[in-house]
């Protein structure tokens, strides 16, 4: 979580980052909806994803300018703007890079995240994995 890192940092912890895509293929972050939702208010999973991803692909482009419209519209947060962006560049580097189309879900790695769990009694049986996502929603996530 790059904001907790931060604030470990800023709390005065040494910390050493190592990329987790190392040690465990987890899922950084995800909007989860149900079918229900999705068949009965697609419009609204639409706005939603299309948000989200508005807000990714700012961070990414300009870390500097995307705290400053953060703070902007979260004013508690004035006076933090470097925590922010640090955070928001640790995000750039170790959770947003190298996604092919940003937003869509890695079938393959979310296959063996749910592997992983199944084996661990984390979730009681696997899912087909296509029933678990939908890039539909995703511009060009098809």
């Amino acid at each position: 979580m790059p904001d907790w890192t931060v604030s470990a940092m800023e709390a005065g912890a040494q910390v050493d980052i190592l990329p987790a895509d190392i040690y465990f293929k987890s899922m950084a972050q995800a909007i989860l909806a149900s079918d229900e939702t999705i068949a009965k208010n697609p419009q609204l999973i639409q706005k939603l994803v299309r948000a989200t991803l508005k807000g990714m692909k700012d961070i990414m482009a300009d870390p500097k300018a995307a705290t400053a419209a953060y703070v902007a519209h979260v004013p508690v947060h004035k006076g933090k703007e470097a925590s922010i962006q640090k955070a928001f560049e640790l995000f750039n580097k170790y959770v947003y890079a190298a996604q092919k189309v940003p937003g869509t879900m890695d079938e393959a790695r979310l296959a063996e995240l749910q592997k992983f769990y199944v084996t661990n009694g984390v979730v009681p049986r696997e899912t087909p994995v296509k029933e678990l996502y939908t890039n539909q929603f995703v511009p060009g996530g098809r």
